[in-house]
């Protein structure tokens, strides 16, 4: 159940918030087994397809991530003191209510942390040492519906996201947009896609980044190259199954020079 007193908003924020995750979930309840247990099937024999009818079942949906995983996140930014964060998202097709940047509500949630700690730190108009968000979507809607909802929350939200559109590997890897080094990674992504978006990032992981992937329960068998690598005894990963509704992983990144006994 949600706690009233973990995130700390302006009202107007909390109200949109409220509202989006309401929206969510009448859209999530009106998708039908009928319509995507075919793309479920589909994704077995030609991914690609079942990408695009899933973008296409999905285009005018904004099912966001569940409350509970948004304010964990939150509160995750806030005790790992985070400064600079990547979302990456598309829904797995076991749970269509997991999402990342989506229609901006996941992201909001990380905004909010970012300026909690900007406050704390008193550098919240320091441009230089500013957290930031590099967002990422694929459907120009989706992307144009998100700014709406940051614009909504004004400033405290639109300063920190850097939105990156297009196919997520080429926006991750381009020369002229560099990653800076991260701190916190929500990866919620096709399967098929999940481990070499992380493996894109990694090069930019600090030692010590928290990677939070939703869905890890229900999709298990989908992201079970994903999760060979994550909870790898002898890799790169300290990795922890938290029990939320499909399950959430949360990652630390301890490179083998970083790393203790």
């Amino acid at each position: 159940m949600s706690q009233t007193n973990v995130l700390r908003a302006p009202p107007h924020i909390t109200s949109l918030l409220s509202r989006l995750h309401r929206e969510s979930a009448i859209q999530e309840a009106s998708i039908t087994p009928a319509e995507y247990e075919p793309i479920k099937a589909l994704y077995e024999t030609d991914p690609d397809a079942a990408s695009k009818a899933l973008d296409d079942l999905m285009r005018d949906k904004a099912i966001a991530l569940d409350q509970d995983k948004a304010e964990f996140v939150y509160q995750t930014v806030l005790s790992t003191r985070a400064r600079n964060i990547a979302e990456i998202g598309k829904p797995p097709l076991d749970d269509l209510a997991a999402k990342g940047t989506s229609h901006g509500i996941s992201t909001i949630y990380l905004a909010l942390a970012l300026a909690a700690l900007d406050n704390d730190n008193d550098n919240d108009n320091d441009n230089d040492n500013a957290g930031r968000i590099i967002a990422t979507e694929k459907e120009p809607s989706k992307a144009a519906l998100a700014r709406q909802h940051w614009e909504a929350c004004g400033d405290l939200v639109t300063s920190r996201i850097d939105l990156r559109e297009g196919d997520l590997l080429d926006t991750l890897t381009s020369p002229n947009r560099a990653l800076p080094m991260l701190d916190f990674v929500l990866l919620d992504i096709w399967p098929g896609v999940a481990l070499p978006a992380l493996r894109a990032l990694m090069p930019h992981l600090r030692p010590g980044a928290v990677v939070v992937t939703d869905n890890t329960v229900a999709s298990a068998d989908r992201y079970r190259e994903l999760l060979a690598v994550l909870r790898d005894a002898e890799g790169e990963f300290r990795s922890l199954t938290v029990p939320f509704k499909g399950g959430l992983e949360v990652s630390v990144y301890m490179p083998r020079e970083g790393r203790g006994v």
